[in-house]
């Protein structure tokens, strides 16, 4: 709810508004917080210290804030305030707090409040150092194929956790991602769309078209396996730099995604490893079942192709390899090799008898 004391969303920005640096974007956010205390402030919303904006999604806008009493940094995502009148919007708002409030894992945003105040609702998460993957690839950084391995594992460990709390993302995209600075770890962000699995897990479509598995944009009943076929578009995009299906006309796009087989990487990376290639092919295969059992059995494999990567021994790096000669010519060189040791010999006595 507004108060007199915040910036207006239906006229110009006041000389309080301007100087905290508010763009026109961010009033109607603004507007939801009750009055800032301090200059640093843009505002406080229920014992946190609201400090700049972050971002926003599809419902929610992201601030940077203070916790308070811990005085923790967090980030506090509050529902955007086109949503706050709407009933259904809030619910779907307080599920992603309930699902992350459920999962305690290193490759998930770990959540640590949630509720609502002054009909605004919100949740605190923790303050994370880094960029997400898809402004990390927007800056056209290469990734080595160990990077490329890891990020995989690692969102499918993430995936794993939440199934394992009964939870599926819906949305999983570079976007979602989060690469933590230094180490480079993933962790899965924005569960606004994730919900327990039902046996009618089934309705409108939600989502970000390239990235959405043939039964998502269908409607029909999900699983945790149309998880398995984003993080599939996420590793094509990893290893190919493009999309699987890139058209500009999003029903065009859903329309090929559903009907026609992706591409292999290898079109696009040639030295992409087979192993590595397999394991994208299944993620993206458009029968659920045809796609790995877990996510668990995905970061399992990835794992185990990056040992056998440090080893030298992938499929694509043993093809490559130089190969032993067969064992029939090593005899061949092996006798070859004794007829001249005697032929050498017989010359030296030869020369010591004459001599």
């Amino acid at each position: 709810m507004s108060n007199p004391e915040s910036p207006r969303t239906d006229g110009p920005a006041s000389e309080e508004t301007r100087a905290l640096g508010v763009s026109p974007a961010n009033w109607s956010a603004v507007a939801l917080l009750e009055p800032s205390q301090a200059p640093d402030e843009l505002g406080r919303l229920a014992g946190f210290r609201v400090l700049e904006k972050l971002g926003q999604g599809g419902m929610g806008v992201v601030f940077k804030a203070e916790d308070i009493q811990l005085v923790r940094p967090v980030a506090l995502k509050v529902l955007r305030p086109e949503f706050v009148t709407d009933p259904k919007a809030g619910h779907a708002f307080l599920r992603e707090a309930r699902a992350l409030a459920a999962l305690r894992d290193e490759h998930v945003v770990t959540i640590y409040q949630a509720g609502e105040s002054n009909s605004v609702v919100f949740l605190a998460m923790e303050l994370l150092v880094g960029c997400t993957l898809e402004q990390y690839l927007d800056r056209n950084k290469p990734l080595s194929l160990k990077q490329k391995l890891r990020i995989g594992r690692e969102t499918a460990l993430g995936l794993a956790a939440a199934r394992k709390a009964g939870m599926i993302h819906r949305d999983i995209k570079p976007g979602n991602l989060w690469l933590e600075s230094p180490s480079g770890r993933i962790k899965v962000l924005d569960f606004g769309l994730a919900r327990p699995q039902s046996a009618d897990d089934a309705g409108p479509t939600f989502g970000t078209p390239a990235y959405m598995a043939p039964e998502q944009t269908a409607g029909h009943l999900l699983d945790a396996r149309c998880d398995l076929y984003s993080l599939g578009v996420v590793m094509f995009r990893l290893t190919t730099g493009r999309l699987p299906f890139a058209d500009l006309n999003a029903q065009a796009l859903l329309t090929r995604a559903a009907a026609e087989p992706a591409p292999d990487v290898r079109e696009y990376s040639p030295d992409t490893p087979t192993e590595l290639a397999d394991i994208v092919a299944r993620l993206l295969s458009k029968d659920p079942v045809s796609r790995p059992l877990s996510a668990r059995h995905v970061a399992d494999e990835l794992h185990s192709l990056e040992r056998s990567l440090s080893r030298g021994r992938t499929a694509h790096s043993m093809g490559a390899a130089k190969t032993p000669p067969p064992r029939s010519n090593r005899r061949q060189w092996l006798a070859a090799g004794l007829v001249g040791a005697t032929a050498l010999v017989a010359v030296a006595s030869r020369y010591w008898r004459r001599h």
